[in-house]
């Protein structure tokens, strides 16, 4: 069997996996249900945050109204679109990282190591999108894209509008609009801050002044700041050291903290890591070398970052590796990577992968989860790509 026909089948029967489970959850209720309720609940004058899914900022509950007329024609066929959405998201989102990274066109990779390999290290994180029918791939995809309009196209508006679009939706990709700054796009970051405030206008004329105010206090006050999130589930690093530091039950009755400091205790040692741990690499990037290639480097670390910073994170929200994975599988296959490097790119991987329920059985993963071993995974890509940066920039 040649190795071409080897790469074709290790490319078509993940991606035909993907159509086939993508369209079997659509039949499914997933975190869509939470999309339809926000939609309903702005559309009906209803308390946004009177329902215990929606921990989302005003406006995603305006933009969720089309979302709720649809399932309320079809729950499939509305699934069933998210679902395919998803998929081509992806999709699109390779093509611009080839693209912007590699300056190589996806319909000639596909099949092709450089396309293959960081395909299926994402494979997992792309199931579990679509397995929970969540929106973290178009969040991706707006992210690249802005970045892509922006560089490419030379598009400073357009690529604030998608910006300000992911960070009026979900918040979460502000740790992702701090690489624009460090890289001195001023324009683009000041057109991105007026979007964000135009895009409040939808909810003001929707729920009103008055109701709109108050959404946005509660918003802030009752879910964007009181985010002690310790149960195992969540991923994140802020996540990882509660457990580490906080004896409170993990929802496993497992003890894992190792100190004894407060909830208020541990996020400042959080803040201070990553405080610490941040600084250089912000430096490398505000006093990079000239050049397209040196200014676009530290883009899928930025993107990388989301999950990990992020006070909450699901399984699903790591599809935000897949450009650092691109970038690193470049380096693997073109043989850049030293012995070490190697090592910590597959223990990385392995840990982000073969914590799943698919290998190792309900219980297992949630022990997985419970330890923070996707989270290790993440910061061993992260630390690999901070490394590569420091070798790019200096």
């Amino acid at each position: 069997m040649s190795r071409q026909l080897v790469y074709k089948f290790l490319f078509w029967i993940p991606a035909l996996l993907l159509l086939e489970e993508a369209l079997r959850y659509a039949g499914r209720p997933g975190d869509f249900i939470g999309y339809v309720a926000a939609g309903e609940y702005a559309l009906h004058g209803k308390d946004l945050y009177s329902h215990w899914l929606n921990t989302w900022p005003p406006l995603f509950s305006v933009f969720c109204i089309p979302i709720y007329w649809l399932d309320s024609f079809s729950p499939f066929l509305a699934r069933a679109l998210w679902q395919l959405g998803s998929l081509w998201a992806f999709y699109h989102t390779a093509k611009r990282i080839l693209f912007l990274l590699f300056d190589k066109k996806l319909s000639f990779y596909l099949w092709q190591p450089l396309f293959l390999l960081p395909f299926l290290l994402s494979f997992k994180y792309l199931l579990d999108n679509l397995a929970n029918i969540q929106i973290n791939i178009f969040m991706l995809l707006l992210c690249v894209e802005a970045v892509y309009q922006l560089q490419t196209k030379k598009r400073p508006v357009l690529a604030a509008l998608f910006m300000a679009l992911t960070l009026s939706l979900k918040v979460y990709t502000l740790f992702f609009f701090v690489w624009f700054i460090l890289i001195r796009q001023w324009k683009m970051v000041l057109y991105t801050l007026v979007f964000c405030v135009l895009l409040t206008l939808p909810c003001f004329l929707v729920y009103g002044m008055d109701q709109t105010l108050l959404y946005f206090s509660h918003w802030w006050t009752e879910i964007a700041q009181a985010f002690p999130m310790i149960h195992h589930k969540n991923q994140s690093f802020f996540a990882a050291i509660w457990r580490l530091t906080v004896p409170v039950d993990a929802g496993l009755e497992i003890p894992t903290h190792l100190f004894h400091l407060s909830m208020d205790e541990a996020k400042k040692v959080v803040y201070l890591i990553v405080l610490l741990a941040g600084v250089y690499p912000a430096w490398l990037i505000w006093k990079k070398p000239e050049g397209e290639k040196n200014l676009l480097f530290a883009m899928p670390l930025f993107l990388a970052l989301i999950p990990l910073l992020s006070p909450l994170a699901w399984k699903a929200y790591f599809i935000f590796l897949s450009p650092a994975l691109f970038q690193l599988s470049s380096f693997y296959l073109d043989g850049l990577l030293s012995k070490w490097e190697k090592g910590v790119f597959w223990i990385s991987c392995a840990l982000l992968i073969l914590s799943s329920e698919i290998f190792i059985g309900p219980y297992l993963s949630d022990l997985a989860e419970l330890f923070s071993l996707i989270t290790l995974g993440a910061i061993g890509i992260v630390f690999l790509s901070v490394y590569r940066l420091h070798r790019q920039y200096t």
